[in-house]
């Protein structure tokens, strides 16, 4: 079976079946299924042989819910292989899996942010989930624990979980799921009249069955067998190592044919074992092997559809051993023989481990350049460098796809210096010419790892000497200025779309900006390109929010999501944290050998400087740093850096210089087609040109800055250059005849300032419309006092949720500053701190505040929402706008009715009246006239009286030429008028009178 590009054992996807003579336990199977119905999480974990598997299989099959099985071993300790095969057992009970987990990859979730996306597309469905053998994943250090237990926690309550094991599972899963129950290793115990029964069914005489029991207690297996391991067959070789061996050879293997027995031990190589397999084996006769085992009576079971035998663990476990005795001759021969079967198979994964080890490096060559990419690509990075560590340097050397994978790996470590290393011993050996003519993905890699080392010319040169080819004209494009109509008309989906995503951004192509169906690259490709569309189209809470989950959250993240850091809390006007994100971005930089990404980083403290510090001096000292710097070779780079010393010349009134220097920056990036930050560097040198008296240059760059902001789909970087340089907004809506233009949008946006970029993803929300409710970390909190509600609710509202105590007692007392007024709001405060997490709520003699690192509040949210929804354009804002608003459920603080309250309520009816009509323009001008009607008349259901929207409806009927519901939209703006004896205002009667209604 594949999935999502990986060939995936179907034996470990299905529920183990059952010998026929299998002992049934119904008090076992009634403690089991009791803890099941009442827990979200299960586990039973015993020792071998105490018969949990068969307790779990025999309890499932008497439940009504579906069953999803995955039995595990080693090679499920990588997190990528574990997810691909939970995601393949799920897929057999819940299609939608599959869109679900490839949608995550290819977007650049972490294996557990995966994981979670996984467990919530089960929707409703009930099922029980069983993870056996889990004590597979203990051994040694294993992420594939934070994989299970991100599915654990996001799981919905219809899904029951069973966790088997051998062993305790590890405390970093367990306190994170108190609604676990645990099947107790003296429940899986026989009682004393179990044992009699289950020993008297194989012939043995009830004392034998006492005897076991105050021998061993009640451990199954060891009961079942102690009759015989008593008087072992010291002489077995497994006799020694394990009690349980004893009895396997010399009652069971022991017994059996020697044709039968080398068969099974032979065979015990494969989990599953099948003719086709055997056979693969060297056994001519399988067919009749597998027939004569079947009737042995061994622990096994035959599945008659598939025709398969699967030993139990225990007891493969014991045919494992016998197998690694033998010759080694033999061992390494059978090894070899399995491996090619696995190839044949379609798992290649699998067989280089095989064929490793039986020192068949040739055809584990052969079998590593098929799996190796899709290994790291999932990024199960230790396990590919283990199988490139075991080649020798010729293997090495007659590989291209093997050099490839070992630039890939360092790259994927964020480490350029030692994927520098990796590259100057492929040209050591002759090798890299080779490797870049034949792939011209390690060629951009080279490029790429070169350039950041600071190495331009062995970069240009590698990019010239390659075999050419989207990654390398991606390449080409971000680091000497290449021809951005030759990147990407399709992504390749894999790692190295990160190039043609880089290359989409910087030339400020955001409306290209997409993912790969097929690409399962997890370094963080996908979070951090949302990130960055997500600052570019100014929604700065969103990008803030994803920008530190991802940095605390996931296990690697790469180079340009601490790249976007500064931007991000520069567009939040937070100059500290800004500052502290810079500092600790140059030195993430300078540890990953990244030189370049530290050069370009100094842009961002250029426009810090600019922006929030407002010091052009400190600006342009950044600047001189890297203006000539030999980063600084293409155009992408060149115009980025003319662009923002251009504002600094600006700022020291020093026109002429800035004006030239806006010439070239905005000359580079309209002859290549665009620049994310043109629509900036258009709108200063729009200000350059009228300060040095060209008025209509000023007009045509002003012109070039909207028409870039319209292509981006995007007002957000635009409206931060108008606020540098407010003027050229007032000349350009004073040289506008009608209010409906872009420039007229533009002015009425404001520049709000983020101070409360929060989220309702905070500790503590608030949650104001149609029923006011505290939430604690998802769950409902109720104060004694409904004063420390409205307490709640008011410090929400005030900027940095600070207040003074008289303006506490102003707003919530009637200004009341009597002793008993204070007592009750100490109270107040009291019952806050009694159901609010500790340091919630803070006070001193003069102030009350919220930690607002740890509070938000619905309002707050949606008002800065609404600040963002002005920085979008195009079909985005419209659709910003129904996600925004349409799930806003009721008034805002219903039965509440302080002065205060009413006039923040009124506010947000305001803003969002305001928002609706913004929209309405911004639908007028992309032809949307039916969602321009419909906001508009929102808006007046509101507010009949906003002339806008009146004028905007006549607009739309106009130029639809539906001269009828002009003159009926015109009627009614006449009658609402008429009620208050007023006249239509004169642009409406204007508007009129030019249509010749």
């Amino acid at each position: 079976m594949e999935f999502l590009g990986s060939q995936v054992l179907l034996d470990k996807i299905a529920m183990p079946m059952q010998p026929s003579r299998v002992i049934r336990r119904q008090r076992v199977i009634d403690v089991l299924g009791g803890l099941v119905s009442e827990h979200r999480v299960v586990t039973v974990c015993a020792a071998a042989g105490a018969g949990k598997t068969t307790a779990v299989v025999q309890t499932v099959h008497e439940s009504a819910l579906s069953v999803v099985w995955l039995t595990l071993d080693e090679s499920e300790r990588s997190p990528g292989r574990f997810l691909i095969y939970l995601a393949s057992a799920l897929d057999r009970q819940v299609s939608e899996c599959r869109d679900t987990i490839g949608e995550a990859l290819r977007q650049g979730a972490s294996h557990s942010e995966a994981a979670g996306l996984l467990a919530q597309s089960i929707g409703l469905r009930k099922l029980i989930v069983v993870f056996d053998e889990l004590e597979h994943l203990s051994c040694g250090p294993s992420k594939a624990w934070t994989v299970l237990a991100a599915f654990i926690r996001h799981a919905p309550d219809t899904v029951r979980i069973i966790l088997v094991s051998r062993r305790a599972l590890p405390e970093a899963v367990l306190p994170a799921f108190p609604e676990m129950a645990t099947v107790q290793y003296r429940d899986l115990d026989f009682t004393e009249s179990e044992a009699i029964s289950a020993l008297s069914e194989q012939g043995i005489a009830t004392s034998v069955a006492r005897d076991a029991i105050a021998s061993i207690g009640g451990w199954v297996t060891g009961v079942l067998f102690e009759a015989w391991t008593i008087n072992r067959n010291r002489n077995d070789p497994g006799a020694d190592f394990d009690p349980l061996f004893g009895y396997l050879g010399a009652h069971l293997v022991g017994g059996l044919a020697e044709a039968d027995r080398d068969f099974i031990i032979t065979t015990s190589i494969a989990r599953e074992i099948s003719v086709a397999r055997a056979r693969a084996l060297g056994f001519q006769d399988a067919h009749q092997r597998l027939a004569s085992v079947r009737h042995c009576h061994l622990p096994a079971v035959w599945n008659a559809a598939d025709q398969t035998l699967r030993h139990h663990t225990r007891f493969r476990e014991y045919l494992q051993s016998r197998f690694e005795q033998r010759d080694s001759t033999e061992v390494r021969r059978i090894r070899v023989l399995w491996g090619k079967r696995l190839i044949a198979e379609g798992h290649h994964e699998e067989a280089v481990e095989h064929l490793v080890t039986a020192g068949e490096m040739d055809i584990a060559c052969r079998a590593m350049e098929v799996a190796i990419v899709p290994v790291i690509e999932r990024f199960d990075l230790p396990a590919a460098q283990h199988w490139l560590d075991s080649l020798d340097p010729e293997h090495l050397r007659s590989s291209v796809i093997l050099a490839e994978a070992q630039l890939m790996i360092s790259w994927a470590s964020e480490d350029y210096r030692e994927t520098a290393r990796t590259a100057d011993l492929l040209v050591a050996d002759g090798r890299l010419d080779r490797v870049i003519a034949s792939s011209g993905r390690a060629a951009a890699l080279v490029g790429w790892t070169y350039y950041m080392r600071g190495r331009i010319s062995a970069a240009a040169e590698v990019l010239n000497r390659s075999c050419g080819g989207d990654e390398v004209e991606a390449v080409r494009l971000l680091i000497a200025g290449g021809d951005r109509r030759k990147v990407f008309t399709q992504l390749t989906g894999g790692p190295f779309d990160l190039f043609a995503l880089f290359a989409d951004y910087f030339s400020g192509s955001l409306s290209k900006i997409r993912y790969s169906a097929r690409s399962t690259w997890s370094v963080g490709v996908g979070v951090a390109q949302r990130v960055a569309v997500l600052r570019a189209t100014g929604q700065t809470m969103a990008a803030i929010d994803l920008y530190r989950k991802a940095v605390t959250e996931r296990d690697h993240t790469l180079g340009m999501l601490t790249f976007m850091g500064p931007d991000l809390f520069i567009d939040a006007c937070e100059l500290d944290e800004a500052r502290e994100v810079v500092a600790d971005a140059r030195a993430r930089f300078m540890a990953m050998g990244a030189d370049g990404w530290a050069a370009a980083l100094s842009l961002a403290e250029a426009k810090l400087e600019l922006r929030l510090a407002n010091d052009p001096d400190a600006a342009i000292r950044v600047l001189n740093s890297i203006d000539r710097s030999p980063f600084v070779t293409g155009w992408l780079f060149r115009s980025a850096v003319d662009a923002w010393y251009g504002l600094a010349l600006l700022k020291q009134e020093n026109d002429v210089d800035a004006q030239r220097r806006l010439e070239r920056a905005v000359g580079l990036m309209t002859e290549n087609l665009g620049h994310i930050d043109l629509p900036a560097a258009a709108v200063y040198l729009s200000e350059a040109r009228f300060r040095c008296g060209d008025s209509v240059g000023s007009t045509s760059a002003a012109s070039t800055a909207m028409s870039a902001a319209v292509d981006q789909g995007s007002n957000h970087l635009i409206l931060q250059a108008l606020n540098d340089m407010p003027s050229v907004l007032r000349r350009c809506v004073s040289a506008e005849a009608t209010r409906f233009s872009r420039w007229h949008s533009l002015g009425r946006s404001t520049l709000t300032t983020l101070a409360g970029t929060r989220s309702l993803a905070s500790c503590v929300v608030i949650m104001e419309f149609g029923e006011f409710e505290l939430l604690v970390n998802r769950s409902a909190v109720t104060p004694a006092l409904t004063k420390s509600a409205e307490l709640m609710a008011f410090l929400a509202t005030t900027e940095r949720m600070s207040v003074s105590r008289e303006g506490i007692l102003d707003a919530l007392f009637d200004g009341r500053s009597d002793e008993s007024a204070k007592a009750y709001l100490r109270q107040a405060i009291h019952q806050l701190r009694v159901v609010l997490p500790a340091d919630t709520v803070l006070s001193d003699r003069k102030r009350v505040w919220l930690n607002a690192d740890a509070v938000s509040s619905e309002s707050g949210s949606l008002l800065i929402g609404l600040t963002e929804l002005n920085r979008l354009n195009g079909h985005a804002k419209l659709e910003h706008c129904s996600t925004l608003l349409d799930p806003l459920d009721g008034k805002y603080l219903p039965g509440f009715e302080a002065e205060w309250v009413e006039s923040r309520r009124e506010k947000i009816l305001r803003d969002i009246a305001d928002a609706r009509m913004e929209v309405a323009h911004e639908a007028f001008l992309i032809g949307r006239f039916a969602e321009c009607r419909a906001y508009c008349e929102s808006v007046l259901a509101g507010d009949q009286y906003r002339d806008l929207a009146w004028l905007l409806l006549i607009e739309v009927s106009a130029t639809c030429c539906d001269f009828d519901g002009l003159l009926s939209v015109y009627r009614r703006y006449r009658r609402v008028l008429d009620e208050l004896g007023l006249e239509p205002s004169a642009e409406i009667r204007e508007r009129i009178q030019r249509i010749g209604c």
